[in-house]
């Protein structure tokens, strides 16, 4: 069981490229975790969200400049498209400290 001091951990990626095998995976390594699916999280979302669709607004545009690399945040951190999901989850493990914003 992996230990660390209280965290949010954000897995994004193309469809269908395993995040939710990867969250679910780590969140099974925490003692206390929860994984909040990508549906139900935007289900959250009470105000101001905006879908990305082929004819985008403005508003749909500008969250996706909020998602660019910002004071040095927001990069790709880890790339493990090549590899099986117990190694990503490992390597996410070991690398922690690594991603964390503060």
């Amino acid at each position: 069981m992996h230990s660390t001091s209280a965290s949010v951990v954000v897995i994004t990626g193309a469809m269908a490229a395993g995040k939710s095998t990867i969250a679910h995976g780590l969140a099974e390594r925490f003692p206390r975790a929860a994984h909040v699916r990508g549906d139900t999280f935007r289900r959250m979302i009470v105000s101001g969200r905006a879908e990305l669709e082929p004819d985008e607004t403005a508003a749909a545009t500008a969250q996706v400049w909020l998602r660019l690399p910002t004071r040095g945040n927001g990069r790709r951190w880890l790339d493990t498209s090549e590899q099986p999901p117990e190694h990503t989850i490992a390597e996410v493990l070991a690398r922690m400290s690594e991603a964390r914003i503060t």
